[in-house]
């Protein structure tokens, strides 16, 4: 049997198998957990999301804004509250709250990142947005999309090979250009 630092080594593993099972079974995630979904996503973000969630919240303990957020995201009464609370409550960017709502629903959430939309040529651009209503409906139209894709069935095969897909192609570019500097994409 693997052992959670066995499983951490493959970051997706353990959030899949470790801290997506106890956000299910508590109705809660600490903070552990929920800053491992962080730097999964995007490792780079974890000090300015931890900065970010300690100025809007009344507490500064990560632990109890972490449970806190989380169990929100819990009682939330359907799939547009859980990203409103993330987006709109908690300033988050619709990559990262979509990620983190991949992890603890992976059968309602896909990620958006500037890879997936690129592949399924959505030019939206909805991690710049602001308004809740704009992402929301973009979002929707850009899940649809993703369901739409021919490869995988579950919304985290899709994710995944959506992400790979983009991944070798970066790469390829990179060697066709001798790794010259491209300029970075923003969803």
């Amino acid at each position: 049997m693997k052992t959670d630092a066995h499983l951490y080594y493959d970051l997706e593993d353990y959030l899949s198998e470790v801290a997506h099972r106890r956000f299910h079974k508590n109705g809660w995630i600490g903070a552990f957990d929920f800053f491992s979904i962080v730097i999964w996503k995007a490792n780079r973000a974890k000090s300015y999301t931890a900065n970010r969630i300690r100025r809007i919240s009344s507490k500064k303990n990560l632990e109890q804004i972490s449970r806190k957020i989380t169990k929100s995201l819990w009682q939330a009464k359907d799939d547009k509250e859980k990203m409103r609370i993330l987006v709109s409550k908690w300033e988050f960017q619709l990559p990262m709250a979509s990620a983190i709502l991949t992890i603890l629903y992976p059968n309602r959430f896909t990620i958006y990142d500037y890879r997936a939309a690129e592949q399924i040529r959505d030019n939206s651009k909805l991690g710049a947005k602001t308004d809740f209503e704009v992402i929301w409906r973009g979002y929707l139209n850009f899940k649809e999309r993703v369901k739409k894709i021919g490869i995988g069935k579950t919304l985290r095969e899709k994710d995944r090979y959506l992400f790979g897909k983009s991944r070798m192609e970066d790469l390829r570019r990179d060697i066709k250009s001798g790794f010259k500097k491209r300029r970075k994409t923003s969803a």
